[in-house]
């Protein structure tokens, strides 16, 4: 056992710096209530049957409120509050105040977009850096087109806090930044999704939560065709260009899959870029071009619809992640229409496989 308990302060020099929020003192004041409570309980437990238990003073486990305070005194503690307090020898404005809300457009029914273009704007002749923050990749690229469509063309996505002060000095800077709300300095603003549309928490969880069951969905659907393909293997194995369309569809949606995971992934977006790009196009060549192949040379028609699609579902996939490359914007509605296009060829093209191996 040791002889003493020691606090925090006790392990603190007397150069260290403590910086409280404005909410410690009111939690520093329940909790010590809520140890005084509780000791008071303790000790009607032990009158009601003694020799049970024998609580231990609460000075003997922690700090008293007076020791507290007089702790914070003697130690160099400074209090942070978001509030603007009068200059004085004690007080240091660092002159940053809470970002807009815009609560009041949402109550009303305005236009949340144009109200904040026009904000955005007026930072700008303010001479601030305008740096919007949104929750993932996803995210702002949804916002950079919503905001365009109402008039804000000069935004550029940045990877890192550095790059989106970089890049706010001559446009509006789009940064993934999971952060609930922002700040305004005498040179900076950010804005985030939550100050502007209010309930984006909610919403996120949501999307977390269909983006879950979107995968789950898409697993099933691919073992549920590689299962009824099985169920006729034998007579889809005796017709070569069948074998081949069996093939081309269970690992598309492999691909597809693995699509998804690559998208949910946290990484940046070149990453995510080259990734999609290598993915789509190795699908192209792998899949599609031999299933083309087969088709000339075994049925000598012209190809149907679905290899059309199937073809234009994979360059559309590149062309997204290309879009996420050169921040060129819609990179991920790109991806997303990939991999529609792309479930909706596979569940033609195992329909038709199906209904060719009933009628055979």
């Amino acid at each position: 056992f040791e002889e003493k308990l020691a606090t925090l302060f006790d392990h603190l020099d007397a150069d260290t710096v403590i910086v409280r929020d404005s909410g410690v003192p009111g939690a520093d004041e329940a909790r010590f209530e809520a140890i005084a409570d509780y000791h008071a309980n303790r000790v009607r437990a032990q009158s009601n049957d003694p020799g049970s238990y024998r609580p231990l003073p609460a000075a003997s486990l922690y700090l008293t409120a007076d020791e507290m305070a007089e702790r914070d005194k003697a130690a160099k503690a400074h209090l942070v509050t978001p509030f603007h307090e009068p200059e004085s020898a004690t007080v240091l404005d660092f002159a940053v105040d809470g970002a807009r809300d815009f609560a009041h457009e949402r109550a009303s029914g305005a236009n949340i977009y144009e109200a904040v273009v026009k904000h955005v704007e007026r930072l700008r002749r303010q001479d601030k850096k305008v740096v919007l923050a949104s929750y993932s990749i996803g995210a702002r690229e949804r916002l950079s087109g919503l905001l365009a469509d109402h008039g804000l063309t000069a935004a550029r996505q940045a990877d890192d806090w550095q790059h989106a002060l970089g890049a706010a000095q001559t446009h509006i800077a789009l940064i993934v930044l999971p952060l609930d709300h922002g700040f305004t300095t005498p040179d900076v603003a950010l804005l985030t999704e939550q100050d502007m549309l209010g309930d984006r928490l909610v919403r996120r969880a949501k999307r977390r939560k269909s983006a879950d069951a979107f995968l789950a969905e898409l697993a099933a659907l691919t073992g549920l065709l590689f299962v009824a393909t099985s169920l006729h293997a034998d007579k889809v194995a005796q017709t070569p260009h069948w074998a081949r369309r069996a093939f081309t569809n269970t690992f598309a949606l492999i691909a597809a899959l693995i699509e998804s995971l690559l998208v949910l992934a946290p990484q940046p977006p070149e990453w995510l870029g080259y990734e999609l790009i290598a993915l789509n196009l190795s699908a192209l060549f792998v899949l599609m071009t031999p299933l083309i192949r087969s088709w000339l040379t075994t049925v000598k028609g012209l190809p149907p619809l679905r290899l059309f699609f199937g073809t234009a579902a994979w360059l559309v996939g590149a062309g997204g992640g290309a879009g996420l490359i050169v921040h060129a914007g819609g990179g991920m509605f790109l991806v997303t229409l990939s991999c529609l296009i792309l479930i909706w060829v596979c569940v033609w093209n195992a329909w038709s496989l199906l209904i060719a191996n009933f009628h055979r």
